[in-house]
């Protein structure tokens, strides 16, 4: 049980690390679109992400990261080191995770479906703050 709670408290420990290296910025991005989503097998905020984008029908790339080694290595340059899935991108910005992806309204969203510019939120790595 020990065990248990010391690699718990670690989990935590690592989690706000990396949010601590994390800062969110809003920023214009404009059609045409790319959505991107680095999913899981069996990942249930995987299918909720989707089945976000699919009620706007939003085309995205799906790029799996169990069975390839490769994906899931250039998902974690792209994500600040984040692990896990989903893991969301617009125009090659960084949004999150499914919990950020419901942060987007609904007027973003259809906004995105509609091929119209509009406001993000993104993730930015406090090392990489800089204009891209």
């Amino acid at each position: 049980m020990k065990t248990l709670l010391a690699l718990s408290i670690a989990w935590v420990a690592l989690q706000a690390n990396l949010s601590s290296e994390t800062i969110y910025r809003e920023v214009e991005v404009v059609p045409p679109y790319k959505v991107e989503i680095y999913t899981a097998l069996f990942c249930g905020h995987c299918k909720a992400a989707k089945k976000v984008l699919k009620s706007y029908k939003i085309s995205y790339e799906e790029e799996g990261i169990i069975f390839n080694g490769k994906n899931h290595k250039e998902m974690l340059s792209r994500t600040f080191g984040e692990d896990g899935a989903p893991r969301i991108f617009i125009n090659n910005w960084y949004i999150g995770t499914r919990r950020d992806l419901d942060q987007f309204t609904s007027e973003t969203l259809s906004a995105i479906a509609d091929d119209q510019a509009t406001v993000i939120r993104v993730k930015i790595d406090r090392d990489r703050t800089a204009d891209r």
